[in-house]
């Protein structure tokens, strides 16, 4: 956002002008623009249109801030700043954006510390960018869905439903995570030499990596959760509780950095990030069970333990076909890639078979919610 915010001074429109249109025109088409494209940078909570005149032949429709009028064709970003609820939504985007960062902060001060070990760096940056791809696909995308969801139940005083809407949020992202988790432990070693295990990284390197891998997949769940309980908070306006457990789930991960490089090296370090992304995410469902916005039912407990299960079933699979083909891992890249495909599919057809198989997702739930990841993705193109 904040390079947003100093890039919209550079805006220029790219078409040349119709001969019709003047200089005032061409002045606040520009000016609208540059509140428009703030305005999508800054994901606010309501909607609002900005029109460009037709000189242009140009139409943007910004969805947000419901309420506020028009620009004329005077608009500037300094006008736009200077309105009540847009300092407010600032004022709250701050604590936000920090609080929701923490484990980016905790990362940074793994990666300045790890500085002072010989390719320590390397190792957590190899391994963190695998587990961030379950957290990106999974966490932010229905986190994303939960926060506007959320926001408008409580408004309209349906704490029930919100709390479900939490329960269910929680049940899909561990429909994922669990079996994520599992499998990225079982296949630390295979995934790594696929992936990795080429030109100048060798073997030893592979071991250090798969290392750190397994040391940030034990806090996966809980960087998941985090994506789910920070909109209990946000749809209520609290941007400030998420930075204050920020901030003590930051300084214990630099504590236990420095009790933990000694004996473990690297891998103490991706310890001491999941053990503070844990501890971020109990604090939350604390404090939030604490106020009544979350109330874990009896149906997700019922089909959290299922998903345990059909995991558990996904990893015997696994442990099984990677010891009968592992041996193929020896073999060129193409090879190892194609083992390690086929290995992943058999694991993802055992685990969607015994979901499916013990109920534990409610299949109406799943198809409403990736219906509704639609109409956002159309709404802000």
């Amino acid at each position: 956002v904040p390079l947003h915010l100093a890039c919209v001074h550079q805006i220029r429109i790219p078409v040349p002008l119709h001969a019709e249109a003047t200089e005032r025109h061409a002045q606040g088409a520009l000016g609208k623009l540059k509140v428009a494209v703030l305005l999508y940078s800054l994901d606010t909570w309501a909607e609002f249109q900005i029109h460009i005149p037709n000189d242009f032949n140009v139409y943007h429709k910004v969805p947000y801030l419901d309420g506020i009028e028009a620009y004329d064709a005077s608009a500037t970003l300094t006008n736009l700043l200077d309105t009540t609820r847009v300092k407010t939504m600032l004022l709250l985007m701050g604590p936000a954006a920090l609080g929701s960062g923490v484990q980016q902060v905790n990362l940074l001060v793994d990666v300045i510390i790890a500085s002072h070990l010989p390719d320590a760096v390397s190792y957590l940056y190899y391994a963190d960018r695998i587990t961030e791809l379950p957290i990106g696909m999974i966490g932010v995308a229905v986190g994303t869905v939960m926060l506007p969801l959320m926001s408008r139940q409580i408004r309209e005083g349906k704490t029930e439903e919100a709390r479900a809407s939490m329960n269910r949020g929680i049940e899909i992202v561990m429909l994922f995570g669990i079996p994520a988790t599992t499998a990225l432990l079982v296949l630390a070693e295979p995934i790594i030499r696929v992936l990795y295990v080429h030109g100048a990284f060798t073997l030893d390197d592979m071991a250090a990596t798969m290392l750190a891998l397994m040391a940030f997949t034990v806090g996966l769940p809980a960087f998941l959760l985090v994506k789910i309980l920070a909109p209990g908070f946000f749809a209520n306006h609290d941007t400030k509780t998420p930075l204050k457990i920020a901030l003590i789930c930051v300084v214990l991960n630099l504590v236990l950095n420095l009790i933990l490089i000694h004996p473990f090296a690297h891998v103490g370090m991706a310890m001491a990030t999941s053990i503070a992304g844990w501890v971020n995410a109990l604090l939350m469902a604390r404090i939030l069970y604490q106020r009544g916005v979350f109330r874990p039912d009896a149906i997700l407990k019922r089909r959290l333990l299922r998903m345990m299960l059909a995991s558990k079933l996904m990893v015997l699979v696994l442990v099984f076909t990677n010891s009968f083909l592992g041996i193929l891992y020896q073999e060129p890249m193409l090879i190892r890639g194609l083992t390690l495909m086929a290995v992943v599919l058999i694991g993802m057809g055992v685990y969607g078979y015994s979901v499916w198989h013990f109920h534990a997702i409610d299949r109406e739930e799943l198809t409403r919610l990736f219906r509704r990841m639609v109409p956002l993705g159309k709404k802000h193109p």
